[in-house]
C-alpha cells in the first residue's frame, strides 16, 4: 500500500483505484489467449479500469 501511495504522490494524484483478481494458472492461461493469443499462462495481466474492463 505504501508502494500505490509513493506512486500516486509522484504522478500528482491523492487517489486512485485499483482492482486485484488472484486466479488459478488454468484461468489465466485462459484469460492470456483470449487478451492475448498467447496459449499459456503468464504471471500478470493488466487492463485500464474502463467500462470495456474485463
Amino acid at each position: 500500500a505504501q508502494t500505490g501511495i509513493k506512486v500516486l504522490a509522484m504522478l500528482g494524484q491523492e487517489h486512485d483505484e485499483v482492482g486485484v483478481t488472484l486466479v488459478t494458472d488454468a484461468d489465466m492461461q485462459q484469460m492470456n489467449r483470449e487478451h492475448r493469443g498467447i496459449d499459456a499462462p503468464t504471471d500478470v495481466l493488466s487492463f485500464a479500469l474502463d467500462d470495456d474492463a474485463p
